[in-house]
């Protein structure tokens, strides 16, 4: 059979760089909302939206607040303040709180390197109003459970002194995680305690958004590509 030297580089080259464009992961925001329209009762804060979903199945919109220093005990909001979670748990006196979602990478996702959970909080009196800043600090921390593989470890904040009292920016270096794979769900906790301060405070949450990059399920089509490239290099060796 006749061969086309010109057509069988092109094929190569278009099946090569087809193959490169597997590789590269996407830096994004996999996860955030600013809590819109939260609802809060009891111990769970639902009916929120997630603004920013990507790479993952949209979570459940309900977060149950728990009291880790206190065998989990169910915490209560103030719920003077619309559009955020202001939990009632004096953190300043020694109080903790946690939170947890689950992640499960959707079918289009081979993998998510996590880098950065960041919140954005207010500084909360004992009325849930804004309160005064002064020795108030607190330390954030993810912890991050496989379903089958358990603890992938946690990561906390720098000790964080509140500076003012709405908009106080946290952030978590997520860098040190293992990828996230199709192989398995994720909880991710977050938690709160204080450093050293010891003046009463509460800490209302005003946003969260989490950060990595997203590395994509090849689609078929270049696969297929990559096949035929491979194929008709095989051919010429011959």
């Amino acid at each position: 059979m006749k061969t086309f030297p010109n057509f069988t580089r092109l094929l190569a080259a278009i099946s090569a760089s087809a193959a490169l464009a597997m590789v590269p992961a996407n830096a994004a925001v996999i996860l955030a909302s600013d809590f819109t329209g939260v609802s809060k009762s009891g111990n769970i804060a639902d009916s929120f939206s997630w603004d920013t979903v990507n790479g993952i199945d949209t979570p459940t919109t309900s977060l149950a607040f728990v009291d880790p220093g206190n065998s989990n005990a169910a915490l209560s909001f103030f719920n003077v303040t619309a559009n955020e979670i202001d939990v009632n748990e004096n953190i300043g006196t020694g109080g903790q709180w946690k939170t947890s979602f689950v992640l499960n990478l959707n079918a289009g996702t081979s993998s998510i390197n996590l880098t950065t959970l960041d919140l954005n909080v207010r500084l909360a009196n004992g009325s849930g109003g804004d309160n005064t800043t002064g020795s108030k600090d607190g330390i954030y921390t993810v912890q991050i459970l496989g379903s089958t593989s358990s603890n992938l470890g946690s990561a906390s904040s720098p000790v964080i002194e509140y500076a003012s009292v709405s908009g106080n920016a946290v952030s978590i270096d997520l860098s040190s995680f293992a990828d996230l794979n199709q192989s398995e769900t994720y909880t991710v906790n977050l938690s709160l305690i204080r450093d050293d301060g010891n003046f009463g405070h509460h800490i209302s949450l005003q946003d969260l958004s989490l950060s990595g990059s997203i590395t994509a399920i090849p689609e078929p089509s270049i696969a297929l590509l990559g096949a035929i490239g491979f194929l008709v290099l095989l051919r010429r060796r011959r």
